[in-house]
Formats: structure tokens, sequence, C-alpha cells
């Protein structure tokens, strides 16, 4: 009798929850319908469906035809949906609470529209702890998928085998990546490579391929290709497919089903594994940390609220949508580096974290390590505003308005991404020095080292951080004092930088600021005589300013910098062709005597302005 190997067929399908509806509908004509509509007219094959959350619920608002044709399909067990995280998160780099809700919401949301109950689940980018085998048993899953190069990694032939954790087991299919381009190529050669290295191997006699479609430019030639690909399939499966083997086209339940007395393996973290760095993301790109620290940070409020269930449902819906995986890798185009997905996510994130507050919140002034840095951070709340300074440089690196879920410091560094963009970043120039000639965003801070904290006043809100002289740098001599204040909606800084050296110092002084990059948004320059120019954001310099507004006239919000002393501000946008942030360099002309200090105090306030017609 000739013996029998499985073909599983899969699709893949993910949407960020931020990205906007001209995206949505390029995934949607390019990928999602040419394939369902193409297996649509081949009912005899089966195939297993992943898509995510966020997909589903755009798919069910904008093409209610697609989604009631999966229905059909599902419902005549052509197609097999798959759970995982609702939001396509990265499950390891979630707290435990937040992973299952990800899971129980996407099961709940595919039983009630669908009539189905997923048993098998996809990982995001098949992102493994061993921890996670409890976690999925305990959440109804009965099998998973791993790719082929992490059964490689614990010495194992890719089969379909359990793993444990903690007594809980579950089931992993092997996934070949190695056949992946099966949708764009023809199928006989593919089966060719994987025969010619697990023929041989009697526990290898299912494939679980992924196929990778190109996407469908001409909706005619496109819906071609991948009929002709399901054509080839079925008749492969519809004979034997040599004189010792025949192929099967299945699904994964009636596998596991099927199967009796699977091996038992354990398999490495995806640290260790090419397909998943998101833990070494976390360490490369600073903005990655900031928002994984800045989620666990309102998880902890979450997880303080108490007999409101409600209130803490919403809180903890709105968290979950800040969790894509796509935040904290260096997948996709929609990830951390695009402006677009960023602002949704502290949206959601400052969205949830309003939730949590009380409506007798109280102003305070917390010291945490925010971060996770071993370092106190300084976090100054007011009802709507949290501004968050760290004592590395004493700068302000994240400023958020919680009535309209922005943060106005949601940068992206793209030239040192280990680096941090702030607000208030002390330089030491050459009294000659001048910006327009240098890019000036891109260089690094003069000053080095934390600064102490000698003051803080946590009813009035206020906190300050001093940094003594350091002769064996440039400009050295200067120390430098910085009192932060937070009072309704306005940010105040007061400098005062004292020449403690033995002689007069010359220098230029600039206190960098790194803001979010409004779209369409306008700067408004206030100049010496109460003079105003309104500029888009570009890149220029500006003679003896007092004040420069960033307006955005989406949300009705402007928020100034203004000094009590005049400046010449030069200002650019940094990030290339995918423009990221607005850098600002006031830039002030010092003269010190021995002992003599230089004063000045800086606001940062957000304004309502008028919605442009």
């Amino acid at each position: 009798m000739p013996d029998k190997l499985s073909l599983m067929l899969a699709f893949d399908g993910h949407l960020c929850a931020g990205a906007d509806d001209s995206r949505f509908e390029q995934y949607y004509s390019e990928t999602l319908r040419p394939f369902i509509t193409a297996l649509n007219r081949n009912p005899k094959i089966p195939c297993s469906l992943h898509l995510s959350g966020s997909l589903l619920e755009r798919l069910e608002q904008k093409k209610k035809e697609c989604f009631l044709l999966i229905r059909e399909m599902a419902g005549r067990k052509q197609i097999e949906l798959l759970g995982g995280g609702f939001y396509e998160p990265l499950l390891p780099l979630l707290p435990v609470n937040d992973r299952i809700g990800q899971i129980e919401m996407l099961t709940t949301y595919l039983r009630k529209s669908f009539g189905r109950k997923p048993v098998g689940c996809k990982l995001f980018l098949n992102a493994w702890e061993q921890s996670l085998t409890g976690l999925l048993a305990s959440c109804g899953m009965n099998f998973t998928f791993l790719s082929e190069e992490q059964f490689s990694l614990c010495g194992e032939v890719p089969r379909l085998v359990l793993t444990e954790d903690l007594g809980k087991l579950i089931a992993v299919f092997p996934v070949f990546s190695s056949l992946a381009a099966l949708g764009s190529r023809r199928v006989l050669p593919l089966l060719e490579t994987w025969f010619a290295a697990y023929e041989n191997i009697p526990a290898c006699r299912s494939v679980t391929v992924f196929p990778d479609f190109p996407p469908v430019k001409n909706a005619k030639n496109g819906a071609n290709e991948i009929d002709a690909f399901f054509e080839e399939v079925s008749l492969i499966a519809s004979a034997k497919y040599r004189d010792d083997f025949f192929v099967e086209l299945t699904l994964p339940t009636r596998v596991y089903r099927a199967a009796r007395e699977l091996p038992k393996i354990y398999f490495p973290n995806s640290a260790d594994h090419p397909l998943g760095q998101s833990r070494a993301f976390l360490s490369r790109q600073r903005e990655a940390n900031d928002l994984y620290a800045k989620l666990f940070f309102v998880n902890v409020l979450i997880n303080q609220l108490r007999g409101d269930k409600a209130r803490k449902k919403a809180a903890r819906g709105e968290l979950m949508k800040a969790e894509g995986g796509e935040l904290f890798c260096a997948a996709g185009d929609l990830s951390l580096s695009s402006p677009v997905q960023r602002r949704h996510a502290y949206k959601s994130i400052l969205n949830a974290e309003q939730i949590t507050r009380e409506k007798k919140f109280s102003p305070s002034l917390l010291a945490f390590d925010f971060d996770f840095d071993h370092e106190a951070e300084y976090l100054f709340q007011d009802k709507n505003v949290n501004a968050y300074v760290s004592r590395l440089g004493a700068s302000l690196f994240e400023l958020d308005y919680l009535p309209k879920g922005l943060n106005f410091l949601d940068t992206f560094e793209t030239a040192a991404p280990s680096r941090r963009r702030s607000a208030f970043i002390d330089r030491f120039f050459a009294a000659d020095y001048s910006p327009a000639a240098h890019a000036f965003w891109e260089l690094p801070p003069d000053r080095r080292g934390a600064y102490d904290v000698s003051h803080t006043d946590r009813q009035k809100l206020k906190a300050v951080f001093t940094l003594g002289a350091q002769k064996q740098i440039p400009f050295g001599n200067f120390e430098i004092k910085k009192s932060y204040s937070l009072e309704k909606n306005v940010l105040f800084l007061n400098y005062e930088i004292t020449n403690r050296g033995p002689a007069r110092e010359l220098c230029a002084f600039a206190p960098q600021c790194d803001f979010t990059l409004v779209p369409g948004g306008t700067l408004l320059f206030k100049k010496t005589g109460n003079e105003e120019e309104s500029v888009p954001a570009g890149a220029g310099e500006t003679r003896r300013l007092l004040s420069v507004m960033m307006q955005d006239h989406k949300n009705s919000l402007g928020l100034e910098l203004a000094a009590e002393n005049p400046c010449d501000l030069f200002y650019a946008v940094t990030g290339g062709q995918e423009p990221q942030s607005l850098c600002l360099l006031p830039l002030f002309q010092l003269s010190l005597e021995a002992g003599e200090s230089w004063n000045n105090r800086f606001t940062l306030s957000v304004v309502s302005v008028k919605r442009k017609s």
C-alpha cells in the first residue's frame, strides 16, 4: 500500500489596528480577496485560515460579502479557522492576563461570528517561549505551529510532536518555510524538495504550508495564477503522486485527531531564533523599549482597579489595541518606524490610562523606574497632562495629552536607534556656531551623565535637577540647574547656568527639542514686537523669537514652546523619506564671567487652536 503524505494549506492574514482605509483597500484587493475567491471556486481544497481580529473587524464593517463568504466556507468545513492573539501580539512580551485576554478575545469573536470555536492557533512570527504551552492549553488550544528551523534548533526533524510545560500539553505542527514560495512557483518541484529531505523519515508524513502569493496587481491575471495553483494541487491530490506515495489534502484538526504516540520535545525560546528577535529589538531600539514599558505601566494601573469590572474591561480592551507585534520587531512596513502606527498605539494606551483615572483625580509627582533602566524617572501628572523627565540629561522624554490620546514626544530615531529623542537636551557650541551649516539634529548631546535630583515638592509638582561642573569635557565649567513644574496643562522649566570656571566663558547654548511631526501641521512664530508668522512645518531659521507653536489642526490643538528671553530658532524635519519628528533648536549666546549665572524660563503649553476649514 502506498504511503500517504498529508498536505495542509493555510493562509495567514493580518492588518495592523492602526492602518488607514487606503491600506486596508490595497491589502484586500491585492491579497485577501484574490485568495478567498479562488479558494471558493475550488470547494474540494481544504484550507486553514488565520485572520487577525483587527482584519476581521474591518472585513465585517467594510467588505461584508467577503466576510459572509468566509462564514459559508467555514460552515461547509472547507476552511478551518485558527485562533491566536486578536491584535497579532508577540505573546512572550505580554503580561499573562493580556496573553489570555488576546487569545480569548479572538476565540469569542470567531465563535460568535462563524459558529466555530478554534482549537488551534497561529502565533505572530512563530514567537515562542515554552511557558506558552500551559497558557495555550488553558485557552482551549490543542495545537499550534512552529517553523522547521525551530525544530532543527532542538535537534528534531520537522514532524507533528507534543510539547509540555507544568504538566500541560499541546501538539505542534511544523511549518515548512522552505516551501513558502509554493504559491508563486510550480508545486511539483517544491514537493520534490521536501521528498529529497524527508522521504526516508517515516515520521515526517505531514506538511503544513502557508503559500506566499505575490500581491495581485491585475485582478484577472492574479486570479488565474492562484486558480492555476489550486488546480495543480488538486491534480496531485486526485492521483498517486508516485508508485509509493499519494498526497492527501487535509486540515490540521483531522491530522491531530488521528495521530497516535506522538514524541514529546521542548523548543528553545524565539530569542534564540532568527524569526523572533523581539527582546533584542527592545534593547536596540529605544522607542520600542519606551512603548513596551508604557504598556506595562498602564497594565499595572488597570490591575489596581477594584470594584468596577466594566471600567477594568474597557481599559484592558483599549490597551490590547496597542499590543500588535509589528511594533516590537522589524517586520512589515507598518511597524514601529511608522508614525501612523505609533500614534495609534499611544492613543490606545492613553485612552486606557484615562479610563483608569478616578473622577476626583489628584495631581501628583511620582518617582518610578518607568523605562526599565534601573533608574527612577519622574512623572508630573495633572488632570490632562503627563510629563516624564529622565535624570539622564534632565530631559523630557514623554509629554501626553490624555483627552486626545496624544504623545507630543512620539518620535523615532533612525540615525542612532539606541538614543532617545527628547525635549530640552542640553547642547553647548562654540560662540560662532551656525546650525544652518550642520545637521544639528544628528549630533550627540554635549553634556554627559545623570543629573542629581536636589529637591522635590510633590504637592506643588516641582523637581530640581542639578549637574555640576565637569572639567574634562568641552564647556565643562558650566553648572546647570533645571527646575520643572506642572500646572494646568503648562509645563514650566527654569534654567540656571553658572560659570564655575576661573575666567569668562563664551559659547552658544541650545536646549534641543524633538517633537511629534503633525501631518499637515503648521508652525506659528511669535517674534519680538508681537509679530506673528505662520509657515508649514519644514526647515529653516527664525531670528529673535519669543515662542513657536506647533499646530495640529485635525485635533484643534497646539503645543507652544515659549522662552522668557528671545532666541534664534533653527528647525528641521528628521527621518528622511518618512518624516519622524520636528527638531527645534533655540540658540542663545552666553557670555558669563566667573561665578556669573544665566537664567531663562521656558513654558510648554497645550492650547486650543481653530480647526482648518
